[in-house]
């Protein structure tokens, strides 16, 4: 089902016009983009009634409040996630990490608050993670994964958010780097040296931090400006 840059006023209102509405559980969706059409609503209130076989869900640059569900771990065949530019509100639950095929998981640009989850770090729970975009949240807090398992990922960004404590020496140290992209981490609280072992693997121009407080870059082989 797509329904993007279409006016929709609410997602239940999407299914429940009229007296022969057909609710949303029973369509056995497995793909539901409705990107730019402005949603209004709870996603929370959504997520309680939809289908567990979705595999792309798309609903990214509307209006949608509330917070992120528990029952985000029961969409157990979940590929695509993309809920970017909302204005979601509270922490990422731990049942993330029941996501064991997801790829793409993009939250960027809405009010997210607590530590970024195991269960998107550990290629126990996310084996087959590519993207993540966790960026322009503000709020999100702790110390910076490390992803040291992660064989798959090749774009993370993680700016503009409250990240504290030092780079990890295991940063992406399992990732394959022939497909690596970036990882951003502008814009966040972290601090002390980058592990001359980290830039060593993972390409110069592929890792940002301005905005932080790095303070050197130990015995470091290349010119760095940070």
């Amino acid at each position: 089902l797509d329904v993007s840059h279409t006016s929709v006023a609410s997602l239940k209102r999407l299914f429940s016009a009229g007296s022969g509405s057909v609710p949303i559980e029973t369509l056995q969706l497995t793909t539901f983009y409705a990107s730019q059409s402005q949603l209004r609503g709870s996603l929370n209130e959504w997520l309680s009634d939809t289908s567990t076989l979705l595999e792309r869900v798309s609903l990214d640059h509307n209006g949608l409040t509330g917070t992120l569900p528990n029952s985000l771990g029961n969409l157990h065949k979940l590929k695509y996630w993309n809920i970017a530019d909302n204005d979601i509100t509270g922490s990422i639950p731990d049942t993330v990490n029941q996501l064991s095929k997801i790829r793409y998981f993009l939250m960027e640009s809405n009010r997210l608050t607590g530590k970024i989850p195991t269960g998107l770090t550990n290629d126990e729970y996310t084996p087959l993670l590519e993207q993540l975009d966790l960026s322009s949240q503000g709020g999100l807090t702790g110390t910076l994964p490390a992803f040291a398992t992660q064989k798959f990922l090749r774009r993370i960004d993680l700016g503009e958010n409250s990240l504290t404590g030092t780079i990890p020496s295991t940063l992406l140290v399992s990732a394959d780097m022939e497909d690596f992209d970036f990882i951003i981490l502008r814009s966040n609280q972290l601090q002390g040296s980058i592990p001359p072992e980290l830039l060593q693997r993972i390409p110069v121009d592929s890792l940002l931090i301005e905005d932080n407080r790095i303070s050197s870059v130990s015995s470091c082989p290349f010119d760095w400006e940070y």
